[in-house]
């Protein structure tokens, strides 16, 4: 769920950007694993196109219309760029960057396969961030940037 209330003007990679908050899986489960509040934001390459889903969060219904009419709405203005970004309280900034949101994701993907098929992985779930490093990452072409 995007929550329009909650935003944080951020700097990313090519320059900052306003992210909204946004409930992904992930930051419950690091979270409990790290003993650190985690919190996923999101931002588009337009802030016009953010700020106005972040605005149907305050419509009743407005996620469920976004639903429903996302079939018939022609492709977001923008470009292909996405940026993930870590920010620690103590300060340190990290980011990965890319082009082609699927495109680095099947990057990831294909390097977490790659670690299982070496077959020292016990069996049982697992997340990414166990199997796969930042040097792997960098390897399979992510760019990697930030500051401690």
């Amino acid at each position: 769920m995007f929550a329009a209330q909650d935003h944080r003007d951020t700097q990313l990679a090519p320059g900052a950007r306003r992210a909204y908050r946004v409930d992904f899986p992930e930051q419950h489960t690091l979270t409990a694993e790290l003993g650190v509040p985690v919190i996923s934001r999101l931002c588009f390459d337009s802030d016009s196109i953010a700020a106005s889903l972040a605005a149907l969060t305050w419509v009743p219904g407005g996620a469920s219309l976004m639903r429903a009419v996302d079939r018939f709405l022609p492709p977001l203005p923008g470009g292909d760029g996405w940026t993930v970004a870590v920010h620690t309280a103590g300060g340190a900034h990290r980011w990965a960057t890319g082009r082609g949101q699927s495109r680095g994701t099947a990057t990831m993907t294909a390097a977490t396969v790659q670690r299982l098929l070496q077959g020292d992985v016990p069996p049982g779930v697992r997340q990414m961030h166990h199997l796969v490093t930042l040097e792997d990452v960098a390897k399979a072409g992510i760019d990697l940037g930030g500051r401690a």
